[in-house]
């Protein structure tokens, strides 16, 4: 079967360009299944977030995704370039067809209309990925300075791609794009390559299909090149034509360049095989046991300890709450001191999810105490049931200045 690996390839394109610009748009538990928020510097992923102060996480992952990109080179190749990069994706869509196939008039004419109306989507879903889809619209019915940067963010990147897509093109990939110039160190003898079956040279036609089929214009019989992206479309080409003569493709996908593969461990696979998945073990247990919620209760600026008529103490605080989580939560606060009994004005709050923090004043009234001049050791806990998780701080309470 000929054009299998290009008819392949275009299925998963088009299923990763539907999956990118919908991701936005698809909403869980209120919010998209992905979206970095700037308005309020929040990470959604998946119904999880990740607030700025989580954001050491994203580091932790980072790293999971580096050794986890060069574990599958090292097993696959440029897997990635040839299927699953947007820069290859856009290109086979914005192609209409490929090299392979003579363009009449119109595709011609419909390339450059393609072109700007694909750049527009991609650019315009790349915006939702930062501000949140679902208050676009009001955003821009509003006439804001912040829809004016919006748009104007989005035309950018629009005219960005376009010329991309129409100009630039596969010499990204060729001289650009720095995986490529990695490929040479992270390939070992056993990686799954495209190449030609140099012991099978004399079935050669010379006809030159591979060649004429690549899109990075490079002859897959002079061996491995830099500029390779395993496209597989040279594969698709001799598969075709060695058909003629009912003999197999001189190009295909091997476990090396065609030749006997060695024996014995692979060390750099397994290497940065463990190390992903070390990371991301690391990353999930972070990720699993990270607070719900954000808790500071100090006294309130320039507040002093002061004494009522009944001999207690009186001190002026104030509590600031941020919820973590995508749920409400409900926190009770619990205050006490070793030198007496201490009541808190407010014991149970509701902080709602959400990126405000909620800001509340709470007096502190301390019983007991023989000589309010001293200072007042204070502890206070701020915890929720459910999940379980608490916060305690300590502080001292300024004495009341004496006369």
């Amino acid at each position: 079967m000929t054009d299998r690996f290009r008819k392949a390839r275009s299925v998963v394109g088009l299923l990763l360009l539907a999956l990118f610009l919908a991701l936005p748009f698809v909403s869980i538990g209120g919010e998209s299944a992905l979206r970095f928020d700037v308005p309020t510097l929040r990470l959604h992923a998946f119904g999880a977030v990740v607030g700025m102060q989580d954001f050491f996480l994203l580091l932790i992952g980072l790293f999971a995704i580096v050794f986890a990109a060069i574990f599958l080179t090292i097993l696959f190749g440029r897997l990635w370039c040839g299927w699953a990069c947007p820069q290859t994706v856009l290109l086979d869509i914005a192609s209409l067809g490929g090299r392979r196939r003579k363009q009449g008039r119109t595709a011609k004419i419909l390339r450059p209309i393609l072109i700007v109306a694909l750049s527009a989507a991609v650019s315009g879903a790349s915006v939702c990925y930062f501000v949140s889809p679902f208050d676009l619209p009001a955003l821009l019915g509003g006439g804001s300075r912040t829809a004016g940067l919006v748009i104007g963010i989005w035309g950018i990147l629009t005219l960005l791609i376009a010329l991309e897509l129409g100009f630039i093109g596969r010499k990204f990939c060729a001289k650009i794009c720095p995986y490529a110039k990695l490929q040479g160190i992270l390939f070992d003898d056993r990686t799954l390559v495209v190449a030609y079956d140099s012991t099978r040279a004399g079935e050669c036609m010379k006809c030159a299909a591979c060649a004429t089929a690549c899109p990075v214009d490079i002859d897959i019989r002079d061996g491995a090149q830099v500029e390779c992206i395993h496209c597989a479309e040279c594969v698709d080409a001799c598969t075709e034509r060695m058909a003629r003569r009912g003999k197999a493709s001189l190009v295909r996908y091997s476990r090396g360049f065609v030749q006997p593969a060695p024996k014995g461990p692979r060390v750099s696979l397994i290497l940065t095989g463990l190390l992903s998945v070390a990371f991301l073990a690391f990353f999930l247990f972070l990720f699993l046991t990270k607070a719900p919620f954000d808790a500071s209760f100090r006294p309130a600026e320039g507040a002093r300890a002061a004494l009522t008529g009944s001999g207690a103490v009186m001190l002026q605080c104030r509590l600031s709450a941020r919820n973590l989580s995508t749920a409400d939560l409900d926190l009770e606060l619990e205050a006490s001191s070793a030198l007496g009994s201490v009541e808190a004005s407010r014991t149970r709050f509701a902080l709602p999810k959400g990126s405000t923090p909620l800001k509340m004043a709470v007096t502190l009234t301390i019983r007991g105490v023989s000589d309010p001049s001293l200072l007042i050791p204070l502890t206070v806990t701020i915890r929720s049931l459910s999940p379980g998780y608490s916060i305690t701080t300590s502080f001292a309470a300024m004495p009341r200045p004496r006369k």
